[in-house]
């Protein structure tokens, strides 16, 4: 029955394509999602923090197979999963509950994707994963209660804030922008002396893939929020630049990667690089500096750059 299940759900996702267009069901609101299951994610302060960014996971094949397996030899911290946690789509729970071939469809895209790679995963919401300009979809309960069955996804609401004290970390559904969200995180992330870190599936600024979106800066400057940092998945491309006086990383090859133009040589205006490899990056912060490796799914470094927080942020006041 398990074959015939996946089959089946293999031919729907060949038939609407991985690649889709931004999710647009408009889902009946979810029934109340049961009390969690686990305790609030509270991580010791550090003076040294390493994440690992990895996004557009959730397509099974060989490159999150590999991905998958370079990143359980890192070092690491903590885990970000950038969205497109299912492909085509996440399964609708109408009762809030992750169970049945919810559960298993979960399970195959993405426990088996990221689960157990001995750090806890931050999970951010993609387009493929909740639909577009709706609260309290029946995908989100899904998601939500799907990381509350577990010790190693963390997702205690859309929006929330994990302060690691060299580095606070900022998750925002970016496929439902409120305002009342981003006064949320800018309150949380105001006078923080650490490194402020935004997360979110869609991008502050990329080249040769999404170019045309540009739906993440009018709300940051619209609710007062200062990052030094915005990660995202979305982009299926490996990609950074300085823009703004804020460093984008675009980390989004986990099981989808596209054929673009490497940077350099064909690099935008405050792009530092792009590859269309599979892989992921990796973010190390020290109190006074922030390196950024990317790699690829065997592990090989592709591209280091590295940054005082003072030359960073000093950026943002050069006109």
């Amino acid at each position: 029955m398990r074959h015939i299940f996946i089959t089946v759900f293999v031919a729907v996702a060949l038939f609407n394509g991985a690649c889709a267009s931004d999710h647009l069901v408009q889902s009946k609101p979810a029934l109340a999602t049961p009390e969690r299951r686990d305790a609030p994610f509270k991580p010791e302060a550090k003076e040294r923090l390493r994440v690992l960014l990895v996004g557009d996971t959730g397509h099974p094949g060989d490159d999150i197979v590999n991905v998958r397996r370079a990143m359980m030899t890192e070092t690491k911290d903590v885990i970000v999963a950038l969205g497109d946690l299912a492909y085509p789509y996440v399964p609708e729970c109408p009762n809030g509950r992750a169970e049945g071939d919810a559960k298993k469809i979960l399970d195959w895209k993405l426990g088996d994707a990221l689960g157990g790679l001995g750090a806890p995963v931050l999970l951010v919401m993609g387009n493929h994963d909740v639909p577009r300009g709706v609260s309290g979809s029946a995908q989100e309960a899904c998601l939500i209660d799907y990381a509350a069955q577990r010790d190693d996804f963390v997702l205690p609401d859309t929006t929330h804030v994990v302060d690691y004290g060299v580095a606070i970390l900022a998750v925002t559904n970016t496929q439902v922008l409120r305002d009342e969200d981003g006064q949320k995180i800018a309150k949380a992330l105001s006078g923080h002396e650490g490194w402020k870190v935004g997360l979110a599936h869609h991008v502050y600024k990329t080249y040769r893939d999404k170019k045309q979106e540009d739906i993440v800066r009018p709300w940051l400057k619209r609710n007062g929020i200062d990052v030094d940092v915005w990660g995202n998945g979305h982009a299926h491309i490996l990609q950074m630049g300085v823009y703004d006086g804020i460093l984008a990383v675009t980390s989004g090859t986990a099981s989808l990667k596209r054929d673009k133009p490497t940077c350099p040589p064909h690099c935008g205006e405050g792009e530092t690089f792009g590859s269309s490899e599979a892989g992921y990056a990796v973010a190390d912060f020290t109190a006074t500096s922030l390196t950024v490796t990317f790699k690829n799914a065997s592990g090989k470094t592709l591209h280091t750059w590295t940054s005082s927080k003072d030359a960073l942020r000093a950026k943002k006041r050069t006109p």
